[in-house]
């Protein structure tokens, strides 16, 4: 029991520094991106790739990741995830082209994809039910923590030592979480023994997404070319309902959408998700090639939003498990 105890904060101070590093990147490079597209002399279809290729990569990799974890060990993933991310990252920095930028963003994401989707099932592994809503609560801080950091640190280091220590920035802290992760994080979960990896549905739903997000996202959403695209995508999602359903271990179990609760979350994700991804991207633009306002400048103008979400997140974490507990 005192094992149990102890790891669970253990699992929690791994964690968090993976997820502070992955949701860091997600906006350091927003502020820093006029002045990287302005270095690499790229275009600003470069700079809507280098954002969207990293949250693109986890957005794919997200279900994949956690059927893999689940057959494979998720503290092996989440260390795997450490030491992709921070190659991605020393690769981002040494970018000569914007080309190059973009496909070491897809490399960085794919390990942020393996530390965000490994991060949330170890602590639900290390902590007891009525606790887990604070363990989460903390990690989601920690998540809107590197936001706020992202926005302000960018600033900062661009102004003093130029965009690709906003990249650098982060090889020292993934060695340190990729061996600190190796040496103190375990395995509490017991594999499922016999279950098989569903091929069929992890294709077809990779394809099937990346299809509609090149759609939304390369040239005019609503031109002819674009809505064949989408329109081929949405049938991909329609083989892989059938082919899920059928599934006797489906790697996107589409059941748990049954569960209320689970299907009314997804869905306020996904829309707050909406709501709050696309502002600091087009903020930061305006203000620093309309209005002329300096990175650090523009940081700080984008922190209080995440401020208050940043000191609420554990408060809600609590509530909300106990408050489904109590249901």
């Amino acid at each position: 029991m005192k094992f149990k105890m102890d790891y669970k904060w253990v699992a929690l101070s791994v964690t968090t520094v993976g997820s502070f590093m992955s949701s860091l990147d997600t906006t350091i490079v927003v502020v820093g991106l006029p002045t990287v597209l302005q270095d690499l002399h790229a275009s600003i279809v470069h700079g809507i790739w280098i954002i969207t290729g990293y949250k693109l990569m986890i957005t794919i990799l997200a279900v994949l990741l956690g059927r893999l974890a689940d057959l494979y060990g998720r503290v092996r993933l989440y260390n795997l995830g450490f030491a992709i991310f921070t190659v991605g990252s020393l690769l981002c920095a040494l970018s000569r082209t914007g080309e190059e930028l973009i496909i070491f963003r897809l490399l960085q994401g794919s390990g942020a994809a393996l530390l965000i989707v490994n991060s949330t099932a170890i602590l639900t592994d290390a902590f007891p039910k009525k606790e887990l809503g604070m363990g989460l609560g903390t990690s989601i801080m920690a998540v809107n923590l590197g936001a706020i950091a992202g926005y302000t640190l960018s600033g900062v280091m661009i102004t003093y030592f130029g965009w690709r220590s906003i990249f650098l920035v982060n090889v020292p802290i993934g060695i340190f979480g990729t061996i600190w992760g190796y040496l103190r994080l375990k395995e509490v979960r017991i594999k499922p023994i016999g279950e098989k990896f569903d091929y069929a549905g992890s294709i077809l739903y990779c394809v099937g997404l990346l299809t509609i997000l090149l759609a939304l996202t390369i040239g005019d959403p609503l031109s002819g070319r674009n809505l064949a695209v989408l329109a081929g995508g949405a049938v991909f999602f329609i083989i892989v309902i059938f082919v899920e359903l059928r599934q006797p271990n489906p790697t996107l179990d589409l059941k748990l959408f049954k569960i209320r609760l689970f299907a009314a979350g997804n869905l306020t994700s996904f829309l707050n998700a909406l709501a709050f991804s696309c502002g600091p991207f087009l903020r930061s633009l305006y203000l620093q090639l309309i209005l002329g306002y300096s990175p650090l400048r523009t940081g700080v103008l984008l922190i209080p939003m995440e401020i208050v979400i940043f000191v609420l997140s554990p408060i809600s974490g609590g509530w909300r498990i106990d408050t489904a507990a109590g249901c």
